[in-house]
């Protein structure tokens, strides 16, 4: 029978680097004078103006809807 033991003495070799592990390579940059670019963020403007229209519709029914509920019960029931 073969025994375990408690702790594992196996240890993970060293990771081999092409560079020197403190470089870091500049990221990438857009050309934000592209016609392209242009067009997209103007179309995100527009889209980011939809969704707070649709928001502040959203919020304004969530107010009222309760208010309109609680008029029509009390003519219903002929509090008013």
């Amino acid at each position: 029978m073969k025994i375990n033991p408690a702790a594992s003495t196996y240890r993970p070799q060293p990771v081999k680097r092409d560079k020197p592990p403190g470089i870091k390579e500049l990221p990438m940059t857009l050309d934000v004078t592209s016609p392209e670019v242009r067009k997209q963020e103007q179309e995100d403007k527009l889209f980011l103006h939809v969704d707070l229209v649709g928001q502040a519709v959203a919020a304004l029914v969530i107010f009222l809807l309760p208010l309109v509920i609680v008029a029509q019960i009390g003519i219903w029931l002929g509090w008013w």
